[in-house]
């Protein structure tokens, strides 16, 4: 959905399926340079600079809205859109048209590349990327990150699956693939790196070294690292620290300091509905206040922006955000 106005995922198995596009790479020798060519950018609304942005505040519940600025009635479809959907093994995603997504090639900037001219992903993803490894480069002075997959339709989904399958049998594989139709890379809102050095050589990504720097400030341009050691009870999906995810500020920001994963997240939200407390949170000079509606009537309160993102459960996530005075 999308924003409207003043009412408004190392092991190195990892590269077992990507060796087949690194050969590809290394024969063509020079060719990945292109990959690195400065395109037209997509503008983020929450663009940074080159400093670090600033942390956000302690998360509090506070009374919900006194008075709502209007009541917007929602589609059952879409409760299956939106930045904070929630896809896992039990919530399969609905498949999106192809048409929806935008190649990040087009749009990238010159801090990193990708794998393909046909990867694709959602623009709010592309920008929050564009930011975060265009801020990355200027402070660690590498420009070697491989956007290596991102949006992907359910059959080649399930070509993975059966490649992994093949080598590790169908229970392990599935604790490293998820089951076609219940991936992240179907919303166009998830993706994955590599490393692929200029001297065209390739690494997996594992998030350690100068690269700790993308996985630990990775919230601070709306992205988490989706299935971290710790959650795989939660996410069914062992440790991938080179699986991101985007659900934006602050959402990303909460989870971080809250040290949820996305299952944990969606299920602390419910604590919030329209008619009871609601979240608060500040950052960068801005309040957002937090809400959860199950059905499809949503109260909508006064507000500068605001931003209405379906759970792909039953519900939606009512996000305003103001200017703090």
């Amino acid at each position: 959905m999308q924003q409207q106005k003043k009412r408004r995922k190392n092991k190195k198995g990892a590269l077992r399926t990507l060796s087949g596009l690194f050969s590809m790479l290394l024969i063509l020798g020079a060719s990945y340079f292109a990959f690195r060519s400065i395109t037209p950018e997509i503008s983020s609304p929450n663009s940074s600079v080159a400093s670090q942005p600033e942390s956000g505040a302690t998360v509090s519940a506070q009374g919900g809205v006194q008075k709502w600025a209007e009541t917007k009635t929602y589609t059952q479809k879409e409760i299956h859109e939106g930045s904070l959907i929630l896809v896992n093994q039990k919530y399969p995603c609905e498949e999106y048209s192809e048409l929806e997504m935008l190649s990040v090639y087009t749009y990238k900037n010159s801090s990193y590349m990708v794998s393909d001219k046909n990867l694709s992903l959602r623009k709010p993803t592309i920008a929050a990327l564009n930011d975060m490894l265009g801020d990355f480069q200027a402070i660690a002075g590498e420009n070697d990150i491989l956007v290596c997959s991102g949006y992907r339709t359910f059959e080649y989904q399930k070509t993975l699956l059966s490649q992994e399958e093949e080598e590790k049998g169908a229970e392990e594989a599935n604790t490293w693939v998820a089951t076609p139709g219940y991936s992240e890379h179907h919303t166009g809102y998830a993706l994955d790196f590599n490393l692929l050095h200029e001297d065209g050589t390739s690494d997996s990504y594992t998030g350690t070294g100068i690269y700790e720097w993308v996985n630990e400030h990775a919230p601070e341009y709306g992205f988490v690292v989706r299935y971290e050691p710790d959650k795989a009870e939660y996410t069914g999906i062992q440790y991938e620290p080179w699986h991101f995810r985007y659900v934006g500020v602050p959402h990303s920001l909460i989870m971080k300091e809250k040290n949820f994963c996305l299952e944990e997240y969606i299920q602390f939200l419910r604590d919030y509905p329209a008619d009871g407390e609601h979240l608060f949170f500040e950052n960068d000079g801005k309040e957002y206040e937090i809400y959860y509606v199950k059905g499809l009537e949503v109260p909508i309160g006064e507000a500068d922006s605001y931003l209405v993102s379906g759970d792909n459960v039953d519900g939606f996530i009512v996000t305003l955000e103001r200017e703090k005075k």
